[in-house]
């Protein structure tokens, strides 16, 4: 990655004349972006600035490990960029220590509301969250209007009453979703089943609401 000055002033988000009313120009969004890794002194990630400069859907992050602060001026920025319609974060290592991607899980609650009707896949595989990161993640994910995917697999949801916010997420989240990967969790096989419950009369009521 390209390495930067660091200036700790926290940029603002500007308009200029390409922009719209609904969506800022490339040019403002890179702006903002590379100003965040200056104020936290990460390193710009080359994949992400391409995917702002090209528009692209996919916003995908492989980190160093789930504690790599370099996600979250890319968490910051997406925010505004409503053309992203996938969001992949995941690591180099086979999966992260228990909790340690809690906070990755938080700092969602600050793009997932301005994703929400934009937003279709969201992976968050290997971050190592566990229930306390979980319903951090339910804060955002029942905001959603238009979320088909949510993937956490090999994350910790087995722990500290993780099962109880993938409970709150199916019955409260978005009725678009379709898929929902917890596998490699060790949830335990009577959680597994209430949340398989919740799915069925989920799936039910919104027949019967067509």
């Amino acid at each position: 990655g390209i390495r930067r000055r660091r200036n700790c002033a926290i940029p603002v988000l500007t308009r200029c004349p390409e922009c719209t009313l609904d969506e800022h120009c490339s040019k403002c969004l890179l702006d903002f972006y590379t100003g965040l890794c200056d104020a936290y002194g990460s390193k710009v990630d080359p994949a992400f600035v391409t995917a702002l400069v090209t528009r692209w859907s996919q916003v995908v992050m492989s980190l160093r490990s789930p504690l790599d602060s370099s996600v979250m001026p890319v968490l910051q920025t997406v925010g505004e960029a409503p053309f992203i319609q996938g969001l992949h974060i995941g690591t180099h290592l086979s999966r992260g220590w228990r909790g340690e991607g809690n906070w990755i899980a938080r700092a969602l609650q600050i793009p997932l509301p301005h994703l929400a009707t934009s937003l279709k896949k969201l992976d968050l595989q290997r971050l190592g969250i566990d229930g306390h990161g979980a319903r951090q993640l339910a804060e955002g994910v029942v905001q959603l209007k238009s979320l088909k995917d949510l993937i956490l697999s090999h994350n910790y949801l087995g722990y500290e009453d993780g099962h109880e916010s993938v409970l709150r997420i199916v019955e409260e989240g978005p009725r678009t979703l379709r898929y929902l990967d917890i596998s490699f969790n060790a949830i335990g096989y009577l959680n597994v089943r209430k949340i398989m419950k919740a799915v069925d009369e989920r799936n039910k009521a919104i027949v019967s609401l067509q």
